[in-house]
């Protein structure tokens, strides 16, 4: 069973990490394997079966993390003896870190409020662009980790952070863990 989840993170893992894919791939369930009886699942944080957590397309997910630890487990209400497998889904991700950015910036929060969505914005973490895995990358940022944030408009930007035509950037600076 547990070569069996690992596998499946494997999978998973590599489907996040590439960063082109077609749209029949955003089509596609999946790839966990077979059902794994002792296992429990959570997508954005609610307990799921199995076969509901095979209909997320792989393009939706921003993470998923297996845990097999006793500790973690019992921690996390369970008797600890079976793995749980967390997924989230870049939407989830996408409203941990806006809501998590605009406790800690008012210019952040003042920008999302007057947009109906990310569109024109960049985000720069520790001087680097972030692709199409942002959700991710933002998401993984705490109160332990943050430092500070700025907002810059996309005719200020410098030159090297000026991808397309963005409107503004958002510059989000974290300890490095």
């Amino acid at each position: 069973m547990i070569k069996k989840l690992i596998l499946s993170f494997t999978l998973i893992a590599a489907a996040l990490s590439s960063e082109a894919q077609s749209n029949t791939a955003a089509q596609k369930p999946l790839p966990i394997g077979p059902p794994q009886k002792n296992a429990i699942f959570f997508a954005d944080s609610v307990k799921i079966s199995r076969s509901d957590i095979q209909l997320i397309p792989i393009d939706n997910i921003a993470s998923f993390t297996v845990i097999e630890n006793k500790d973690a487990i019992i921690k996390a209400g369970y008797n600890g003896e079976m793995p749980l497998a967390y997924l989230e889904t870049k939407a989830f991700a996408r409203k941990r870190y806006q809501s998590f950015l605009s406790s800690r910036s008012s210019e952040y929060a003042s920008l999302l409020s007057n947009k109906s969505s990310e569109e024109g914005i960049i985000y720069i973490l520790n001087e680097e662009v972030l692709g199409k895995s942002l959700e991710r990358e933002l998401a993984a940022i705490n109160t332990e980790s943050f430092i500070a944030t700025k907002v810059v408009k996309g005719q200020d930007l410098p030159s090297k952070y000026k991808q397309g035509d963005p409107k503004f950037g958002v510059f989000i600076t974290t300890k490095k863990l």
